[in-house]
């Protein structure tokens, strides 16, 4: 009940991509001028990310959608408790999966996916997990958060305020964030989501490749791959171009997003290609670019390390099953999980790999934020990346109406429902 929800075994088309997608940890660093609050951090797993409460009709899952049950232990009661608390659905995504229109010709395929959603409270916020099972082969992982914020006292004479500037009043805002209601200040924080994303593509035996997505000198593009260049061909008209530089990574490594340095993070299967050539395998595709900006100073970066990486790879090991140990947050000087332990340099190529993804949002609380939080979103994708030959999709029942005269439409979408 402390850790998150997690599936096992995700195969497609009985092709397995993924062991085990798990998460682990949320945490959160606040920031407020107040003498009772200005240290708050949080490791929610210690609370029990898995005491699922249960859903809220109308609200939580659609009425097509099947209830499933789940279980934890009540430490209040030494009783177990057991909600319908599991969403899984099937959902029209209500735009294209693809399309094409032109020259008399049109064609294309309308987005649908089952959805594993489940919802769980931890203190004043509700967190919820969703899966998306894509028809492509596409496997996303959503995170949302929403409920009630964290406040602070708001004192209007506060001393430390300073000279704002004229077009605001000195009653709006201070450096930890705005006044939010008439005594309550809203505090900046973040949400980081740790998950174990253990991706077995095909089989366990798997290597990670970075492609750095790139710009510069011509000749400096074809070097990379083949040395003994030292000119531009003459057809390409500019001195500068894209290209890509793949690199695989040799050792247990950790990666952070930069949009000024975007790459490709991809696992791969060096003993099985696709019809082309290339390596099978699947990329680690982040819906947000934020990171953890906290220094290493601060005394919480010891208990939840993990996230100053979006991704880090790792050789698989019984022995490291989290990304950090749950009683950190109370020992701060004297961690037991750090992350760096997993970090300590073992071959990672043609290896039983785990990967560990941590996605997240910077929340700076407004007006709009009393008295609740609208659903904030943040995750990731796993994306076939040359797993398969071609779009996998394209022998599915489609729109189509070519200048053959030719017209097809697929079947209108209908929820399932069981029978009462």
């Amino acid at each position: 009940m402390m850790r998150g929800p997690a599936i096992f075994d995700v195969k497609f088309k009985n092709q397995r991509v993924s062991y085990e997608i798990a998460l682990n940890d949320i945490v959160l660093i606040y920031g407020s001028d107040s003498f009772e609050r200005e240290n708050m951090f949080y490791t929610d797993a210690l609370y029990g990310i898995g005491s699922y409460s249960g859903t809220i009709p109308g609200v939580d899952c659609p009425e097509h959608g099947n209830l499933i049950d789940t279980s934890y232990y009540d430490f209040s009661t030494g009783k177990a408790v057991t909600t319908k608390s599991i969403c899984i659905f099937e959902s029209d995504g209500e735009g294209p999966l693809w399309r094409h229109k032109a020259n008399g010709y049109q064609s294309g395929l309308r987005d649908s996916c089952l959805i594993v959603r489940i919802g769980s409270r931890i203190g004043n916020y509700d967190y919820f997990v969703e899966f998306h099972f894509k028809l492509d082969g596409n496997l996303a992982t959503k995170v949302k958060a929403t409920g009630l914020i964290a406040t602070s006292f708001w004192d209007k004479d506060n001393p430390n305020h300073g000279n704002l500037s004229t077009d605001d009043s000195p009653e709006a805002r201070d450096p930890f964030g705005f006044r939010v209601g008439d005594y309550s200040h809203g505090m900046i924080h973040d949400h980081m989501f740790g998950f174990k994303v253990d991706l077995d593509v095909l089989d366990p035996m798997n290597s990670f490749e970075v492609i750095h997505f790139k710009s510069g000198e011509v000749v400096d593009a074809f070097k990379k791959m083949k040395p003994s260049i030292k000119t531009k061909p003459k057809y390409f008209r500019y001195n500068h171009t894209r290209y890509l530089e793949y690199e695989t990574v040799q050792t247990e490594s950790g990666f952070r997003v930069n949009p000024m340095a975007p790459k490709y993070m991809t696992v791969v299967n060096e003993n099985h290609r696709n019809k082309w050539g290339a390596k099978r395998g699947y990329a680690i595709v982040p819906m947000t670019s934020a990171t953890q900006t906290m220094v290493d100073a601060h005394p919480a970066m010891n208990a939840i390390s993990f996230s100053k990486y979006n991704c880090a790879v790792t050789k698989r090991k019984e022995s490291e099953p989290y990304l950090n140990s749950l009683f950190d947050a109370h020992r701060m000087e004297n961690t037991k999980g750090d992350f760096s332990r997993l970090l300590d340099g073992e071959n990672i190529v043609n290896e039983d790999l785990v990967t560990w993804v941590t996605v997240g949002v910077v929340h700076i609380p407004s007006s709009e934020d009393m008295p609740m939080t609208i659903a904030i979103e943040s995750g990731f994708v796993l994306k076939p990346f040359n797993f398969f030959d071609t779009t996998e999709v394209y022998d599915q029942l489609q729109v189509y109406n070519g200048q053959d005269g030719d017209v097809q439409h697929p079947p209108a979408f209908t929820p399932c429902l069981e029978n009462n």
